[in-house]
């Protein structure tokens, strides 16, 4: 079974959610865990609307997965894909004070870099033009301002991690939580358009975070990054036939600066 990021199983016995990354030993990864649980602990203390980690010591390390445990939050099944509510809470989100606890770093990019150099598949151009893009961007955003200001960020905010309960949606998947710049929330909406989502997404989502895009001269540089780090994923599976063919799409793509067919978020774990 291949998997481009967790497999989530409830326990039979308990409400409980246990969540499994196979990290191979990655520190990142670890680091990325813990500042999850951290990070939705300080949440729930402040009555933010997300889900919250077991009270146990966590990560749990076992035959190469990382894995923590949440409390089980029933769903409605209600809401589909809810950019009102997703706009509603990032504004929430991105109002309080910055936390004293540790968080890492944003990386937009992720690891595409290391992601290409060790792609076996991908031709000496393809990666050429990763490694190239990836140092122009960096470049920029090394001396980016971001207009919205810099603290918490969840780091994956779209309405797939929004789960209706009973008393209100919650946010959930806190796997990307970091400290950087508000814009970096609103990307992924914002690249619905390379999936073939509506522009009257993006609308709703400024018209209810209130904010005109007009006005965030970062967001354009973010979703080029956005755009590169979605490749990354696939770059990784190196002998998934279906995750090649999305990646050279996707690729091909970015390099001509064209796109004649939607993108497709393929899930790798069926």
């Amino acid at each position: 079974m291949y998997q481009r990021a967790n497999t989530v199983y409830k326990l039979a016995s308990v409400p409980v959610v246990a969540r499994l990354r196979y990290t191979s030993g990655s520190a990142a990864v670890l680091d990325r865990l813990s500042a999850s649980v951290r990070a939705t602990k300080w949440l729930y203390e402040l009555g933010f609307p997300a889900v919250r980690p077991l009270d146990v010591p966590q990560p749990v390390a076992a035959h190469g997965y990382q894995v923590t445990f949440w409390h089980y939050i029933p769903s409605t099944g209600q809401g589909g894909r809810d950019i009102a509510a997703l706009a509603w809470l990032l504004r929430q989100l991105h109002a309080l004070p910055v936390p004293s606890l540790r968080l890492p770093v944003t990386a937009p990019l992720g690891s595409v870099r290391a992601d290409a150099a060790a792609c076996r598949w991908v031709t000496d151009a393809q990666r050429r033009w990763l490694t190239a893009r990836c140092d122009e961007l960096e470049a920029q955003y090394a001396g980016a301002e971001s207009a919205l200001g810099y603290g918490v960020v969840h780091g994956d905010a779209h309405p797939g991690n929004l789960i209706n309960a009973p008393d209100g949606v919650v946010l959930c998947d806190w796997d990307a939580v970091s400290y950087g710049p508000r814009e970096q929330d609103l990307i992924p909406v914002r690249l619905g358009y390379r999936y073939g989502r509506p522009e009257a997404e993006w609308e709703r989502l400024c018209n209810v975070y209130q904010v005109d895009s007009g006005g965030l001269p970062l967001l354009p540089l973010l979703e080029r990054m956005r755009e590169l780090r979605a490749v990354a994923a696939y770059l990784r599976l190196a002998d998934v036939p279906k995750a090649r063919t999305e990646a050279s799409h996707r690729i091909g793509d970015l390099m001509s600066g064209t796109q004649r067919e939607p993108w497709r978020a393929l899930n790798m774990a069926s």
